[in-house]
């Protein structure tokens, strides 16, 4: 506990090779020399994973005199900012904003900055329950599905199906095994099971 008064100034955040750096100013506004927990907490709005609303990643215990300003320095490593995917069972950094708030607790922020951080070049092995969206949004899967569905082209349902890019968007959302179900689909389970070992392969 200090017996004197802190006021803290604009965070600023950058991206460097082995994370985020954030500096920010931090002046003791009493008559007191005192010390000052910096803390910052990061949060990742629109993660595409469930996450705490903000984590504390780094935190520095500086001794500031009276009336002085000291410039701290706060850095996040960036293996600080993966999560463990379990789709490809490693740790992996997701891309997107990093909002990185800067106070003496988390209820107490004082000064947030927001860092763009390029995420790992991922990709995820697709399979049966993989959606027809998930597919046709990695290259090689799109090319395979495509063929399989120009086989079906000439006539059928399934072939209307995959001409018609309103439906198409309708059935996104679908497992790629739920599409074996349709009428005239020209996804066997043995076909799928080929699919599936040469997009991976």
């Amino acid at each position: 506990m200090s017996y004197t008064t802190f006021e803290y100034g604009a965070a600023e955040a950058t991206v460097t090779d082995s994370g985020i750096e954030i500096r920010v100013p931090v002046t003791n506004t009493g008559r007191r020399d005192g010390r000052e927990v910096v803390q910052v907490y990061v949060s990742v709005p629109g993660s595409a994973v469930r996450r705490a609303p903000r984590e504390l990643k780094a935190f520095a215990n500086v001794a500031i005199a009276a009336g002085e300003t000291a410039e701290v320095v706060l850095r996040i490593a960036r293996e600080d900012l993966a999560y463990w995917d379990t789709r490809v069972n490693r740790w992996i950094v997701e891309g997107g904003e990093y909002h990185c708030s800067v106070g003496s607790s988390s209820r107490h922020l004082h000064t947030t900055a927001v860092a763009e951080v390029a995420g790992d070049d991922v990709r995820v092995p697709l399979t049966g329950e993989s959606t027809v969206a998930e597919w046709f949004a990695d290259p090689r899967g799109a090319e395979l599905l495509g063929q399989a569905f120009a086989a079906a082209a000439g006539g059928g349902p399934i072939g209307r199906l995959a001409a018609d890019p309103s439906t198409m968007s309708f059935v996104g959302s679908l497992p790629l095994s739920r599409m074996s179900a349709f009428p005239g689909s020209p996804l066997t389970a043995d076909t799928l099971a080929k699919l599936i070992a040469e997009v991976n392969g």
